[in-house]
């Protein structure tokens, strides 16, 4: 078994506390779930069914809500937009991507 490298338990130590925070609040923990229902939908091609849950999952974090999970949220619903063609979902997917980029610890170098 290869030996890993202190950057590498490092990465898999902030993955592991980004996972605890994404389930940390009873919001959290809906938005997940949410999440991932809409991921096994949009890998059926069921995008509009996914789109609504995505939806649902962001309209359960406040709008100044920061947190991980909030990101997330915000993120799967700005990615399944950029795959539509209407030009306003692409400007809403832009913004949500820029609301769900902030400073987190599994994405700070070490």
């Amino acid at each position: 078994m290869k030996r890993m490298r202190p950057t590498e338990i490092m990465a898999g130590l902030r993955d592991m506390e980004y996972d605890r925070e994404l389930e940390a609040t009873p919001e959290g923990r809906r938005s997940l779930k949410l999440r991932n229902r809409a991921q096994i939908l949009e890998r059926m091609d069921r995008e509009q069914e996914a789109m609504a849950l995505f939806q649902q999952a962001v309209a359960l974090f406040r709008d100044e809500d920061n947190g991980a999970a909030a990101a997330a949220a915000r993120h799967d619903l700005a990615h399944i937009l950029s795959n539509q063609e209407d030009l306003r979902h692409l400007v809403t997917a832009e913004k949500l991507y820029r609301r769900a980029e902030r400073p987190d610890a599994r994405f700070q170098s070490p």
